[in-house]
């Protein structure tokens, strides 16, 4: 299940560092930036910043949590080598190790 939170727009300037560590955007995955706002308060403990995604074109406005894009990201890769594998014949995909011995692949990784 999608961990979600909406845009919180504003928070502490601190506060939305540890929250663009730890979020990402909901519709393109990307890293969030945050950009500070300026007031008519000269402390930097009042100082405040909005959080959003760090991709200009991206129209996202709520966030994942950064787990939540690592787990799907590894679900996608692991599903892209199962249909690759399982789609080699019918697509006519080359096997880039055909032909090889196993001195010869191990080679190839350094062994």
């Amino acid at each position: 299940m999608e961990e979600t939170t909406q845009n919180t727009q504003v928070m502490h300037r601190e506060d939305a560092r540890v929250f663009a560590n730890r979020y990402r955007c909901s519709v393109c995955w990307g890293g969030l930036v945050c950009d500070v706002i300026t007031n008519d308060i000269h402390d930097e403990n009042y100082l405040n910043a909005s959080v959003h995604c760090s991709n200009p074109e991206c129209t996202g406005s709520d966030f994942v949590t950064a787990k939540y894009v690592e787990k799907r990201r590894s679900e996608n890769d692991s599903d892209f080598y199962e249909a690759k594998r399982n789609l080699k014949e019918a697509l006519g995909l080359p096997d880039p190790n055909a032909g090889k011995t196993a001195d010869q692949l191990l080679h190839e990784l350094g062994f």
